[in-house]
């Protein structure tokens, strides 16, 4: 089970187990038909009703109005440790540096009078 399958449940949405990509009712609103989108491979939601969108932690905080740090806390009473660690908010593509394997589009500007080695 992943942790935002654990969360979807603790908060009383109902989900397939079977199935890693699924339309869901939305946790923040009072709805009849499932508008959630939910990828649980990816770790995220998004909600084409209300508009609202995140992974684990945004939908703890917006659903128990939080903030980040009491939102893990609240992740790991829900859902427990487990193996797999928390991930950085963002992504990969959040970073400025562009991660390992980054390669820029441009090169900087050279300063008058310094060379440029090949």
């Amino acid at each position: 089970m992943s942790r935002l399958e654990a969360v979807l449940s603790h908060y009383g949405v109902e989900v397939k187990p079977d199935r890693t990509t699924q339309l869901v009712l939305c946790p923040l609103g009072h709805e009849s038909n499932a508008s959630c989108s939910v990828n649980f491979d990816k770790g995220v939601w998004n909600c084409f009703s209300c508009g609202e969108a995140g992974d684990e932690l945004t939908l703890i905080q917006k659903v128990e109005h939080c903030d980040f740090a009491a939102s893990v806390v609240r992740l790991v009473e829900i859902a427990g440790e487990g193996d797999e660690p928390v991930r950085k908010r963002g992504g990969p593509r959040a970073s400025l540096s562009g991660g390992k394997g980054y390669k820029p589009k441009y090169r900087r500007a050279v300063p008058p009078g310094v060379r440029r080695q090949p």
